[in-house]
């Protein structure tokens, strides 16, 4: 209100209730495949980067869902990460020879699960993270019954 900002029409203030900000998993997903891009060809990589920041970072800040901050922080943790381990030998010889004996021992599994991640990645985990908050809330339910009525896990 301070600054005379109106939230779009189109974004539901109570969508922000659950919502964490900082660092933009958005901004550090989509600068680490950007970065992956680059790294594997630069003219490409330049295209995705400018793409990610006009069609992904800016959109986000200005719908309120994000600080500069976030998206900053998220864009230098996605960047730093991958350049880091995609430019690191040892590391990539050891994935690509892991990768490659799975593909060659059982491709089926190999191209279910490169299926299921590539669906996670353009989905940003939205199922696996419901999964994961179900499964903590269970835990944290579970916790505190034992608490209660039996004086477990104190």
């Amino acid at each position: 209100p301070e600054i005379l900002f109106n939230i779009p029409k189109t974004l539901d203030p109570r969508a922000l209730v659950t919502f964490n900000s900082f660092p933009s998993d958005h901004a550090t997903l989509f600068y680490a495949l950007a970065t992956g891009f680059f790294i594997a060809n630069r003219k490409m990589g330049v295209l995705t980067f400018i793409y990610v920041t006009l069609l992904i970072a800016i959109p986000r800040l200005y719908v309120g869902l994000h600080y500069p901050t976030d998206v900053l922080a998220g864009a230098i943790l996605g960047i730093g990460i991958t350049a880091f381990f995609i430019t690191r030998p040892r590391v990539r010889e050891l994935i690509k020879q892991w990768v490659l004996v799975w593909l060659d021992r059982q491709p089926g599994l190999f191209y279910a699960a490169i299926f299921i991640i590539t669906f996670q990645i353009g989905t940003l985990f939205i199922e696996s993270r419901e999964l994961a908050s179900y499964i903590f809330e269970f835990i944290s339910r579970t916790i505190s019954f034992f608490q209660r009525n039996y004086g477990w896990f104190v």
